[in-house]
């Protein structure tokens, strides 16, 4: 439940459940196949490409660790609520979750629609349904679950319990089984021998696609239980676990299956763990991918729904909440396009978001990090932990280099081979592998332009529609100033003028209070409280 000012009242989700929605966005089928197609860059030196990959992606978690442990941490809207304030521009904020929302909804339809896949064999003739009403059906009942948070966070961590369970139990199976020769020769090709750091190096861009998701439980900040001790601790242990866990298993994959034969295997580790275990890989590739898909269909929504919560202050109706605390309003938008996505058959398209949309809301969010001791001096004051200056600029640049290697990869692939590098390449083949087999230039490069053009589009309207209704959005530096302290003496380096020219107002006397009517409530300054419902 939250109250006042988005905070938790203590009735949030847990670290438990915090951990498990950070873990959970990672983790698909995907993980099963590691390191297929990575292994074919790198050679026998993959695991290192995959330990690179973690690093770039801690970092990243660890810039929105850094800007949510400060009074921002107490506020829904991940990306957008941070960069927002950073730059002191909400429109800015605005089109970075924007380009976020549309990869994450996109990956949201891929997997519900490849649980409409897996499921009609059995469900199918028993409900006459085909595979895209079943994973409308899916859909339907994953939005049920999330308008209750207890429930979703319950669900969401049961979910993942059993899926690191069953990987875990895989790969100490499959690690006895490591033969230390398969690792020799390191460089066994000319073409990564004459260049082994850029072999290494690509191999490592690759596989930091399997960390899209890396913000996931940043989102959770207002809701959280002491969300700002929570929600940065739970976010960075969640990424770096996976990071180890997916180097892991490609280490232990290399170790039992030769490189020069892993090739030919389909799903490789799961090939390994089948093999030590003497089953095959068939059962578990047919347990693993049906429990992956349900983890990946619960976990999906958390993020983009709060993201689009937070955007509420933009777009006031997003901000509402039911009596149970959830942006039922932002989760119908969430659920709904990936519905009518699937639908329409349109989904395809979509995808071409994917990861570009959420690697470039990841480097914004990074320069962001690396900016803020000198863009904002006050902000930065106030994060706990605060790490020098020199180590908070270094993590920036670091997760900007991650995130920027990403969104590169994205632009300079065809759509198909990028979203075979990620955590959910299994559900790949749900849609038509020929529209994916498409230049960037003609379909990643206008797909991100088109989509946030639309965003800008929206945010125009947003903007009429508040000043029609007299709807006011407080000062952004009311999000981090201390109780009481006005604009003038908390932030110094915040410019005069409070209108971002999205229909903000406020009083230019540095009193930093912006009253208006939010559905008919009055708000003022930062006691202003996302609506219950």
């Amino acid at each position: 439940m939250l109250g006042v000012g988005g905070e938790s009242d203590g009735g949030g989700p847990g670290s438990v459940v915090v951990t498990a929605v950070a873990v959970g966005s990672l983790l698909g089928g995907g993980v099963l196949f590691v390191p297929k197609g990575v292994e074919n860059l790198a050679g026998p030196v993959t695991p290192v490409a995959y330990l690179l990959a973690a690093v770039g992606a801690v970092a990243v978690a660890g810039g929105y660790a850094l800007l949510a442990g400060s009074p921002l941490g107490a506020r829904t809207g991940g990306s957008y609520l941070h960069v927002s304030r950073v730059w002191d521009s909400r429109s800015l904020g605005f089109l970075v979750g924007w380009a976020e929302v549309g990869g994450y909804v996109a990956v949201l339809g891929l997997v519900a629609a490849w649980v409409g896949e897996l499921a009609a064999p059995a469900l199918g003739p028993l409900l006459g349904v085909d595979p895209t009403g079943l994973a409308l059906l899916a859909l339907a009942l994953v939005s049920v679950v999330h308008l209750h948070p207890r429930a979703a966070g319950a669900v969401t961590a049961g979910l993942v319990a059993v899926a690191l369970l069953g990987l875990v139990a895989a790969l100490v199976a499959a690690a006895l089984d490591v033969v230390p020769r398969n690792f020799r020769p390191l460089f066994p090709t000319p073409a990564i021998g004459d260049d082994p750091l850029g072999a290494v190096g690509r191999a490592a861009l690759a596989a930091t696609a399997a960390f899209l998701g890396v913000d996931a439980a940043a989102t959770l900040g207002g809701e959280a239980r002491e969300a700002r001790r929570t929600v940065p601790r739970s976010l960075v242990a969640g990424v770096a676990g996976v990071g180890v866990l997916l180097t892991l298993v490609a280490t232990v994959t290399l170790g039992v299956i030769p490189w020069t034969r892993l090739v030919f295997a389909r799903a490789p580790f799961a090939a390994a763990a089948g093999g030590s275990l003497g089953v095959g890989a068939a059962p578990l590739v047919g347990v693993g991918l049906p429990v992956a898909a349900f983890v990946g269909l619960v976990s999906l929504p958390w993020a983009p729904s709060r993201l689009l919560r937070g955007m509420g202050e933009v777009v006031p109706p997003l901000a509402h909440t039911n009596r149970f605390g959830a942006p039922d309003a932002a989760l119908v938008v969430t659920v709904g396009t990936a519905g009518a996505l699937v639908a329409s058959d349109t989904l395809v398209y979509a995808l071409y978001l994917v990861p570009v949309g959420p690697a470039v809301a990841y480097a914004v969010h990074a320069l962001s990090v690396a900016a803020l001791p000198a863009v904002r001096p006050r902000l930065y004051a106030v994060c706990d932990p605060r790490p020098p200056v020199a180590a908070t600029v270094g993590l920036g640049l670091g997760g900007l280099l991650a995130a920027g290697g990403l969104a590169a990869l994205a632009l300079t692939l065809d759509p198909v081979s990028t979203l075979l590098y990620t955590t959910h390449r299994p559900a790949v083949p749900v849609v038509p592998e020929s529209l994916l087999l498409v230049s960037p230039t003609r379909s990643v490069v206008p797909a991100l332009l088109g989509w946030l053009t639309v965003g800008a589009l929206a945010y125009v309207v947003a903007g009429d529609y508040r000043a029609e209704r007299g709807v006011g959005t407080e000062p952004t530096a009311a999000a981090y100033r201390a109780p009481g302290e006005n604009d003038g003496a908390a932030e110094a380096d915040a410019p005069r003028t409070l209108d971002d020219g999205d229909g903000t107002t406020g009083t230019p006397d540095g009193s930093g209070e912006a009253t208006g009517v939010r559905d008919g409530s009055e708000v003022s300054g930062a006691s202003e409280a996302p609506e219950q419902g």
